[in-house]
Formats: C-alpha cells, sequence, structure tokens
C-alpha cells in the first residue's frame, strides 16, 4: 500500500484537463504494474500540499489494519 502527498497519484480528483491527465496516466501505469488503484492512497491536503514524503507513522499504519480489517 502506497501512502503519499504526492498530487499526480490523486485518484479522488479529476475536475479539469491537467488533473484528468494524471489520471489517466496513473492508471495507465498501474494497469500496466497490475497495481490496485486502491492501494494507492493520497493523504494531503485538498489544496495548496507542500510535504513531499509521507514518514512512517502510528497514524499510518493503523489506516493500513483498517484497510485489511486487521483487529
Amino acid at each position: 500500500m502506497l501512502f503519499t502527498y504526492y498530487p499526480k497519484m490523486r485518484t479522488d480528483s479529476q475536475n479539469n484537463d491537467r488533473r484528468r491527465q494524471h489520471y489517466e496516466e496513473l492508471m495507465a501505469s498501474l494497469n500496466n504494474y497490475n497495481i490496485s488503484a486502491e492501494r494507492v492512497v493520497y493523504i494531503g491536503n485538498d489544496k495548496s500540499e507542500t510535504r513531499t514524503y509521507a514518514s512512517e507513522s502510528k497514524e499510518l499504519v493503523e489506516l493500513f489494519f483498517e484497510n485489511y480489517d486487521v483487529p
């Protein structure tokens, strides 16, 4: 599972041509490598995200466990 702040890896926003193009490129790459889009999780802000790297944290581990129903 990939947690990212990289806006080009957002799968939830396609409201303009540029974002739609990024979405299509991401989907093509995921399909090429047989990776489910559900495994890519954008965790950044909706606008003006400045962070680059998602470092390991307790919160990300909890998100992972929630996603895979680990008690």
